[in-house]
């Protein structure tokens, strides 16, 4: 991997009022990576994906991906795919409508997606299977890195373990970015573990530094 290939957010800083929410932070992720953050509600780390994906602006903050500066919204690239705690999905489209605005889609994939729900409007799903649905379309949009904020919500168990299979397999041709209430979930699936705690980020060698302190 070249030295300068990689989503890279540097010198974040984001206050509401006198309230700091990120203080200085600096993050990298790589093709390979699947990275967890870690934190308590209203810790920021939904705060620093939308800075990162240029949805919000902070107060200062650098974002490079592969060497190059972003001034304008990583979004804007299309190198970089977001999965937002909100639905995205329009609720009056039918899955095929969805899925078929993907340029390499192939309709003898369907049955990977829940091919029962196939004729079924976005708006009439579970919120499990709605986002399911919703990361599937972003891992086949063929994005080099993903954000994903609570991925894991609405899903049962067995979808929980199926995603993270996926997930570890595509993370073998992306980058990809992790915050969720399913601590232990996120904790088994990335490589690597960064704790966002009081504006500060900083990576630690696993998830049972955190044991006892600020989720057990």
């Amino acid at each position: 991997m070249k030295k300068e290939e990689g989503l890279e957010v540097d010198s974040v800083i984001m206050r509401y009022g006198e309230h700091t929410v990120l203080s200085d932070v600096y993050l990298k992720c790589n093709v390979g990576d699947i990275i967890g953050i870690f934190g308590r509600n209203g810790s920021g780390k939904t705060t620093l994906f939308n800075i990162i994906y240029g949805t919000c602006t902070a107060e200062n903050s650098f974002v490079r991906i592969d060497g190059k500066v972003i001034s304008r919204g990583a979004f804007r690239g299309g190198l970089v795919g977001y999965l937002p705690q909100n639905d995205f999905f329009p609720a009056h489209l039918r899955i095929r409508e969805v899925f078929s605005l993907l340029p390499q889609w192939r309709v003898d994939r369907k049955d990977e997606i829940l091919g029962r729900v196939w004729e079924t409007r976005a708006g009439e799903l579970s919120g499990g299977e709605l986002r399911y649905l919703e990361i599937m379309n972003l891992l086949w949009s063929g994005f080099k890195y993903l954000i994903l904020d609570e991925p894991f919500s609405g899903l049962a168990p067995v979808m929980v373990e199926r995603l993270c299979s996926i997930l570890k397999e595509h993370s073998k041709t992306a980058g990809i970015m992790i915050a969720d209430h399913d601590y232990r979930s996120v904790a088994g699936l990335v490589n690597r573990h960064f704790m966002l705690d009081s504006g500060e980020l900083r990576e630690i060698s696993s998830f049972d530094e955190l044991k006892g302190v600020y989720f057990l």
